[in-house]
Order: C-alpha cells, then sequence, then structure tokens
C-alpha cells in the first residue's frame, strides 16, 4: 500500500510539474503576442493570467511562513 502511495505521489508531483511548464510557456507566447496592436483583445487574458501567477506566489510564500517549527 506505501508504494502504491509513493507511485501516486510521485506521479501527482510530475503532472503538476508538467502543468507549471505548460502554463509558464503560454504566458510567454501571450505576452509576446499582446505586444502587437492587432491582438488588443488578448490584453484582458494576459491581465488574467498575470494576476493568477501572482495570487499563487503569494499563497506559496504565505504556506511557507505558517509552517510550524519543528520539534
Amino acid at each position: 500500500m506505501k508504494a502504491l502511495l509513493i507511485v501516486v505521489s510521485r506521479a501527482n508531483f510530475k503532472r503538476r510539474y508538467q502543468l507549471a511548464a505548460i502554463s509558464d510557456h503560454a504566458l510567454a507566447v501571450t505576452k509576446q503576442l499582446v505586444r502587437w496592436p492587432e491582438n488588443s483583445h488578448l490584453i484582458p487574458i494576459y491581465e488574467e493570467m498575470q494576476r493568477l501567477r501572482k495570487l499563487e506566489r503569494q499563497k506559496k510564500r504565505h504556506r511557507k511562513t505558517e509552517e510550524p517549527a519543528a520539534e
């Protein structure tokens, strides 16, 4: 049972890593596209992507500070 838990945990970690890489790539492509005037319809999408990234970084920072010291 413990081995199964380890395998599932590793698979979830790999999926999260892949999703983070994909979202970083999508943000980079969107950032390039927004620079062109004919893609002005993408500006709200880009701003929302930036807002979500900022929110996620704040959550990570907040989780690190809340962890109790090991006794």
